[in-house]
């Protein structure tokens, strides 16, 4: 057998191996709640768990269905534990092209795994085309 070195240190802190929860969930747009066409503004809801002490940073993407990228749009920092906070952002969509558009957040902290929560179904942005025969 190989020989065992075993190093005793007074007062050590088990340092990474504690981690932390950190949960993003119910993410919903409110005006597709409310049944409304959007054109200028969608509002983002959802909420954050997060059962550490450090900062969490929260990204928040947009995704046009049919080009299949996601664009980060914007970011911010809150500080922990928290636990069921709701949080909303506006997303200016008057310049988007009409179309089917997917929302996602991700949050991340330095003491626990990454969490994503994205839209399950698109969210139809502008009036859109409709097709129309022309009888003349």
């Amino acid at each position: 057998m190989p020989k065992t070195y075993i190093t005793a240190v007074d007062n050590l802190a088990a340092t990474g191996i504690n981690f932390a929860n950190l949960q993003v969930y119910d993410l919903f747009c409110a005006e597709v709640e409310n049944d409304e066409v959007i054109e200028n503004y969608l509002t983002m809801n959802w909420n954050l768990d997060y059962s550490g002490s450090n900062t969490t940073t929260q990204y928040l993407y947009y995704q046009n269905v049919d080009d299949g990228f996601w664009t980060m749009f914007s970011m911010f920092d809150t500080g922990g534990p928290v636990s069921g906070d709701l949080y909303t952002k506006q997303l200016y969509v008057a310049d988007f092209l009409p179309g089917r558009y997917k929302l996602r957040v991700r949050a991340i902290a330095s003491d626990a795994p990454d969490s994503v929560i994205e839209t399950l179904n698109p969210i139809s942005i502008g009036k859109g085309m409709r097709n129309y025969i022309l009888l003349e």
